[in-house]
């Protein structure tokens, strides 16, 4: 690697690196998630994120990238990657952010690598090596793909713990009744507000009375697929993702303008997305029931879903 200088660092020993660090790192991109869209909470911008999971001789770890890099990244061939400048976090362990301020280089022509490259090829493909980056980034849990059908079949969510998991589908109805709320307008605080009818509104789990509020959104959702249908609960981000709009907007056009803020709704109906979702029992009534709660969305993109059945068939091609 001409002209970049590596202080390499073992997988396993990051562990013992404390948070905000800056290291060099380099392994085999084992596992890749789908590109997410989230909301920053510093701007308030959308921004691509993508999960990698990291592996070598000795542990695993994940990594994410932001941006464009997030967007345009390839794990065909699960390549080497180099990375100079990763920082390390405390989220779930161990985890690294590989592209804020730092940059990778994809199979370097360099000894660790090939070294890397053999060790994968020969063995560490099948190996169980230990992640450091704990269960709540696993990121064999978070990618695996279910049909609707194969959620209620295989009982998803009827477990201790809850199930997670991705699915494609589309988006058929939006359940508009009581889909927004008003809530204390504190940055970081989301709980309700009762609204006193004189200009003032009241938090009773914080025990304050605001002149404002901002509207947030509880959405109920019927998504479908080629094998079935599932309603799932969406809050705030990953509801305005599907809206395309909002929740401020739509709270204003629901007291101002009703047609316009049912054609919102009308709008965004019939678009297909990744979406990741969490499965798990909940009591309603002394009934009983799955409930599917959405954690990301993402819209589909044609061009990168073709390229992933595109890699997944020469993988077959392989065995």
């Amino acid at each position: 690697m001409p002209n970049m200088m590596y202080d390499f660092i073992e997988i396993k020993r990051i562990e013992d690196i404390s948070k905000d660090s800056v290291i060099d790192v380099i392994g085999i991109v084992k596992s890749v998630s789908d590109v997410v869209q989230i909301t920053a909470k510093s701007s308030g911008r959308q921004v691509s994120k993508r999960e990698l999971q990291l592996v070598d001789k000795t542990g695993a770890v994940n990594g994410t990238l932001w941006g464009e890099e997030a967007e345009t990244f390839s794990s065909q061939g699960n390549p080497v990657i180099a990375v100079k400048g990763a920082r390390v976090s405390d989220f779930g362990g161990r985890s690294l952010s590989l592209s804020a301020g730092g940059s990778f280089t994809l199979n370097p022509d360099h000894s660790m690598a090939h070294q890397l490259r053999g060790w994968y090829e020969t063995e560490g493909n099948r190996s169980d090596v230990k992640s450091i980056s704990g269960m709540q980034s696993d990121m064999s849990r978070l990618t695996v793909f279910k049909t609707l059908s194969q959620v209620k079949d295989e009982k998803l969510g009827h477990g201790e713990k809850p199930d997670y998991f991705c699915v494609r589908a589309t988006v058929v109805f939006f359940k508009k009744d009581n889909c927004l709320y008003k809530a204390c307008p504190l940055e970081d605080q989301n709980f309700k507000v009762v609204d006193m009818g004189n200009g003032q509104y009241t938090c009773e789990r914080l025990n304050q009375t605001f002149s404002s509020f901002k509207w947030r959104f509880v959405l109920q959702v019927n998504i479908t697929d080629f094998t079935g249908e599932q309603w799932i609960s969406c809050f705030n981000e990953a509801a305005e993702l599907l809206v395309g709009q909002a929740a401020q907007k739509l709270g204003e056009l629901k007291e101002s303008n009703e047609a316009a803020f049912d054609q919102a709704f009308a709008d965004a109906n019939f678009a297909m997305y990744n979406l990741k979702l969490r499965a798990k029992v909940d009591t309603y009534n002394d009934e009983q029931r799955v409930k599917c709660t959405c954690l990301s969305v993402c819209r589909l993109n044609f061009r990168e879903e073709s390229k992933k059945l595109i890699d997944e068939i020469r993988q077959l091609q392989q065995l």
